[in-house]
């Protein structure tokens, strides 16, 4: 029945926890680890060999997965960063995160929606595996982009600063970042 109404359950418990945090607030540290574990056990009991059997008879499923984990997300991710035009510690952050690979939520919503919960395991595996390589290799990119896109932003704010003193508060705030302030930034 939980899982049939899952998506009220998750409704109604977080407007409760909007209106009172408190009876909330006592669910984290371990507690949090424990029901990871617990979700992920109890969707595994679910699963039988034949499942992955299906997944090794599709490996180009898996090969397209894991390929667009790690070019569209973190794409998708500087793509919003930059319509949202975010401050370099915010758009860093949310490239960072969109290059991160998909944990335990993605393959419960995969089970919820009685979707190919093997595959969506299998996926998250090899993500999971790849993002020991793939995360650093991303961040260095995301963070030369970064540097790169700010550069402009330095010449500008300079030239600005020299004519007029600071403008406003933004202007001496990305003065400060971009004259090596930020440890992200590499200064």
């Amino acid at each position: 029945m939980i899982v049939k109404n899952f998506p009220w359950v998750v409704l109604g418990a977080s407007i409760i926890s909007w209106i009172e945090p408190g009876l909330f607030s006592w669910f984290h540290g371990v507690l949090i680890t424990l029901a990871l574990g617990g979700i992920m056990v109890g969707m595994g009991l679910h699963l039988q060999w034949k499942d992955f059997l299906v997944v090794k008879e599709s490996p180009w499923s898996v090969f397209l997965g894991v390929f667009l984990q790690y070019t569209i997300m973190p794409l998708a991710g500087a793509w919003i960063a930059l319509v949202l035009d975010l401050k370099p510690p915010f758009y860093a952050g949310l490239v960072l995160v969109a290059c991160c690979p998909g944990g335990t939520a993605s393959n419960v919503i995969v089970y919820l929606a009685k979707a190919n919960l093997a595959l969506s395991v299998v996926l998250t595996s090899l993500s999971t595996i790849f993002a020991i390589f793939m995360t650093p290799l991303l961040t260095s990119m995301i963070k030369y982009q970064v540097k790169k896109k700010f550069q402009k932003l330095k010449k500008i704010t300079k030239e600005t600063s020299l004519c007029s003193g600071y403008t406003t508060i933004d202007d001496f705030i990305i003065s400060w970042i971009i004259a090596g302030n930020n440890r992200f930034l590499g200064g």
